[in-house]
Order: C-alpha cells, then structure tokens, then sequence
C-alpha cells in the first residue's frame, strides 16, 4: 500500500518529466519556473544539474522546484539531455554556504539584489568588503533602511577587522 504523501509525489514526477519533455509553451513555462526557483534559492547549478545538491530550503511557492527536492531525497534525478543556455556561470564562494540557518532564511527572502558569491560583495581589488548602503546603491536601491541581519552575519565571517573592512 502507498500512502497519499507517495501518491502524490509519483503523480507530480511524472508530470514534470512529460513538461520537461515538451518544447511548446508547457515545456517553456516549466524551464522558467525552475530557473525562477533557482534565482529564489540562491542556487548557483540548475535543480535540473547532476552536481546540485539540495542542502538550503527551497520556495515554498515553487512547485516544480519543491518536487525536484522531494525527489532527490528519495535519490531520484532528472538530469537534461542538452546543457542549459541560461545556466549561471559564476564561479566562487557561495553566500549561502557562510551563513547559518536563521541568516539563510534572511538571505532567501531578499528580493532581486541577485547576490549569489562573496566576490560580488567585494571592491574591484577583491580585498575588502563593500558597506551595505554601497551594495544598494550598485543595485539602484533606496540607501534607507537597516542592514539586513545576514549581511552582519557575514561580515563578522569574513573580515579581519571591522574598521578596515580588509577580507
């Protein structure tokens, strides 16, 4: 007997592979939830990679994504035949992995700053590490507001000494 929780599952794989399969708009739409799903994670491989691994908590509001996760759990991947076109090619050390899980969730929820390597937070010398208020104003932000607790997190992490901001 299998239980609802397996049912549901088998239903949602199957229905991935046949839009993953598909080259019309279905198929389009599927690749772009991933992507998005990918972005919102903060992934730097696509969930459809065999190197991803599935170590951070993934949107909730991502179906496609969700199920990739839950069937990777069981050790089953769905790996593409050809290479994705849009696949992120940045290579360094990933946020994520610096962060405990109360600042990843924080991290998570940031919206459209695309932050996703240590190095995109340094000066062009890559020895120090830029304020908050300068990352916001690369990104054409408002400078107002707090610094965000992951970025605090970070910079306790990463810099030898608070007042020189030297990596």
């Amino acid at each position: 007997m299998r239980s609802i929780w397996q049912n549901q599952l088998a239903h949602h794989l199957t229905e991935l592979t046949l839009r993953l399969n598909q080259q019309g708009p279905l198929g389009i739409t599927t690749r772009l939830r991933i992507k998005e799903g990918q972005l919102q994670s903060k992934y730097l491989c696509s969930p459809l990679s065999s190197n991803c691994k599935f170590n951070k908590p993934v949107s909730e509001y991502n179906l496609v994504v969700k199920v990739l996760h839950e069937v990777a759990k069981l050790d089953i991947r769905i790996n593409e035949i050809t290479e994705d076109s849009d696949a992120l090619n940045i290579k360094g050390a990933e946020i994520s992995s610096l962060l405990d899980i109360k600042e990843l969730r924080s991290y998570k929820n940031l919206d459209n700053t695309n932050f996703f390597i240590l190095e995109q937070l340094l000066d062009s010398t890559r020895s120090y590490l830029l304020i908050w208020d300068q990352l916001k104003h690369i990104r054409n932000r408002k400078t107002k507001g707090y610094t965000p607790s992951w970025f605090k997190k970070l910079e306790e992490r990463v810099l030898k000494e608070n007042s020189s901001r030297e990596v």
